[in-house]
């Protein structure tokens, strides 16, 4: 039995607790979360928090706490399940890298874990040469865009590093108050970001275009559901570690986050 630790109760905080609760291998321990409420699973205290036995610590508060948590989770010397964006920077990110207590860190890269679930290796064999790459990412949203860039970022770029490796080169095309286009170079191939509030629907799409056939994933198609692929990954696996990913993806967020502010 996993005992888990769950820090924050926002939308995803409400997610993780619903879907861990329908699963046998694990145990809901304590539940952090800012309101003081009437039930023993919760608290709104870190000291009554952290003092329980929890075997897994999962991180659902905002990108600004998430260095913060991810610490504390370490002097524990426990494992760790973060949201994504990972860490606010990549000095926050090196960091981690180098705190010695530090165990195993899997962020809930939502696409990397779907693509994962249906053998996206086998898949990317059957395309042949990858020529091109196409993200579409976003949905119309009552925020500022330069915010919802910086939460949309890392479902591409997680998807692109993951299975290609970082990129040789980064061109910010377009950036406005409603879109945002980036071109990235590979060796053999190039790949195109763009992440809009015109979108009339949500859209998670992807576009591979091999020398021998295209294949599209759609991340908001029904028969994903990337909490259930994170944890089953993590119930099956102790050998990963997102750690190194993270630590890739926020780096080249910061370097896009560098050429916005240029602009």
């Amino acid at each position: 039995m996993i005992k888990v630790g769950i820090i924050g109760y926002g939308i995803m905080g409400k997610r993780f607790h619903q879907n861990l609760s329908n699963e046998k291998k694990f145990k809901i321990i304590k539940i952090l979360r800012k309101k003081k409420i009437n039930n023993k699973l919760f608290t709104n205290s870190q000291k009554d928090f952290f003092k329980h036995k929890i075997d897994l610590y999962i991180v659902a508060t905002n990108v600004e706490t998430h260095y913060h948590y991810i610490k504390k989770a370490c002097l524990k010397k426990k494992n760790i399940i973060v949201e994504k964006p990972f860490v606010k920077n990549t000095i926050q990110a090196r960091k981690l890298k180098k705190f010695k207590n530090i165990k195993k860190i899997f962020i809930h890269h939502n696409d990397v874990y779907n693509l994962k679930k249906i053998n996206f290796p086998n898949i990317l064999k059957s395309l042949g040469k990858i020529k091109e790459i196409k993200f579409f990412y976003g949905k119309n949203q009552k925020v500022n865009f330069s915010k919802m860039v910086l939460d949309w970022l890392p479902h591409p770029l997680s998807v692109l590093i993951n299975f290609f490796g970082k990129p040789s080169k980064l061109n910010l095309q377009t950036f406005s108050k409603n879109n945002l286009l980036i071109f990235l170079e590979y060796q053999n191939f190039t790949a195109k970001i763009h992440i809009s509030k015109n979108f009339p629907i949500k859209k998670k799409i992807i576009h591979f275009y091999g020398e021998k056939k295209k294949y599209t994933y759609n991340g908001y198609n029904q028969k994903f559901n990337s909490l259930k692929n994170l944890i089953n990954c993590y119930s099956k696996t102790i050998k990963l570690n997102d750690l190194s990913l993270g630590i890739k993806v926020t780096k080249v967020i910061d370097e896009i986050k560098k050429k916005i502010e240029k602009i």
